[in-house]
């Protein structure tokens, strides 16, 4: 059906919207995407964390291990109880990923996730390897970001 606007009758268009709803809309359709996003960032972080627990305190000294960490079995295995010990601290932050989301703790979620960003940084510049800074603690920002964001549109 024919609507009215400025005197003139448009055929099949809507009710033009202000300026204001337009970007009114725009910011709750941004608040949604980042309220869908940001936990799955969280969840990615947890379970990449998950992920070097398995391959740091049982994989370490197989295979796969040895060509992650570009090891020989008898350095492996020299090392192999720091390794395990790595691995268990992986575990706990992704244990307080886990928690901050169950629980929906905003300080927690900042808290491990600044971890995790520190612990990237630190092992990128004491490996000399930027993968570890790309592959830890970039996620882990965008997670930060993504989360704060939401957090401050709600």
């Amino acid at each position: 059906e024919p609507h009215s606007f400025c005197g003139s009758t448009i055929a099949g268009c809507g009710r033009l919207r202000s300026p204001n709803s337009v970007r009114r809309i725009a910011n709750i359709r941004h608040s949604v995407v980042m309220k869908i996003l940001a936990p799955l960032l969280v969840v990615l972080v947890a379970l990449e964390h998950l992920w070097f627990l398995v391959l740091e305190m049982f994989l370490f000294t197989k295979p796969t291990g040895l060509q992650t960490f570009h090891q020989t079995q008898q350095s492996a295995d020299t090392c192999a109880v720091l390794a395990m010990n790595q691995g268990l601290y992986n575990g706990f932050l992704a244990a307080g990923l886990v928690t901050a989301l169950i629980t929906k703790s905003q300080l927690l979620r900042r808290f491990v996730l600044v971890c995790v960003i520190v612990a990237g940084i630190y092992g990128s510049a004491t490996l000399g390897d930027k993968a570890v800074f790309v592959g830890q603690s970039v996620p882990a920002l965008l997670a930060l970001l993504c989360s704060e964001w939401a957090d401050r549109r709600a």
